[in-house]
C-alpha cells in the first residue's frame, strides 16, 4: 500500500500532484497520510527487495512515551478522516471500532496512558474542521474507485495477523 518514509524515494511529480507531507501531523503517520493520498490519486508504491534500510522506530520519542501515544493516536484519526472515502468509512466502521477498542485497552488499561490518549482524541476533534477542509481538497485528486482503494486495504480479521497482534498486546 505504501512505505515508511524513512526508507522511501518519491517522484517529484507525485509531490507536485498531491502535495508534500502534512505539517499538522508533526511526527508519526505523516507517511501513512501521504501513502493514502498517493494511492487515492492513482500513484503506486514499489517494493525493491534488494534495497536495505535501517530505521529504528520510535527512537526519538520512545515507544509508548507520552509523545508517541499522543501523536500516533491523534494522527491516526487524521489519516482516517482526511483520506478514507465515506462509503468505505461505513463499510469498515466495525474495523475502526475494533481498532479503537483494542487501542483503548492496550494504551489506557494495560499501560495507563489515559492522559495522552484522551488529549489526542480531544485535539483530533478540535482539528476536525481543518482535516475536513483537507479532505475536500484531497478528494479533488482522487482517481481510483472506492472498490480499487478498498482492495488495497489490509483486512482486519486475518487469522495470522490477529494472532500476531494478540501476542503483541499480551507481551506489551
Amino acid at each position: 500500500f505504501g512505505a515508511c518514509a524513512a526508507a522511501t524515494l518519491y517522484r517529484r511529480a507525485m509531490f507536485e500532484d498531491i502535495g508534500f507531507f502534512d505539517e499538522d501531523f508533526f511526527v508519526y503517520d505523516e507517511d501513512a497520510d501521504l501513502n493514502c493520498r498517493a494511492q487515492l490519486a492513482g500513484w503506486n508504491c514499489r517494493f525493491m527487495p534488494d534495497a536495505v534500510a535501517y530505521h529504528i522506530g520510535n527512537a526519538t520519542s520512545g515507544k509508548l512515551s507520552d509523545c508517541h501515544v499522543y501523536y500516533h493516536t491523534r494522527n491516526l484519526e487524521f489519516v482516517w478522516v482526511k483520506n478514507m472515502p465515506a462509503a468505505l468509512m461505513l463499510r469498515y466502521a466495525h474495523h475502526k471500532l475494533a481498532h479503537e477498542i483494542g487501542t483503548f485497552v492496550y494504551l489506557c488499561l494495560r499501560h495507563g496512558q489515559w492522559r495522552s490518549y484522551l488529549r489526542a482524541k480531544r485535539d483530533a476533534l478540535r482539528m476536525l474542521p481543518s482535516m475536513m477542509r483537507k479532505r475536500r481538497q484531497a478528494k479533488t485528486k482522487k482517481r481510483v474507485t472506492n472498490r480499487e482503494f478498498g482492495a488495497m486495504l489490509t483486512p482486519l480479521f486475518r487469522p495470522e495477523w490477529l494472532g500476531q497482534k494478540a501476542r503483541q498486546m499480551i507481551k506489551g
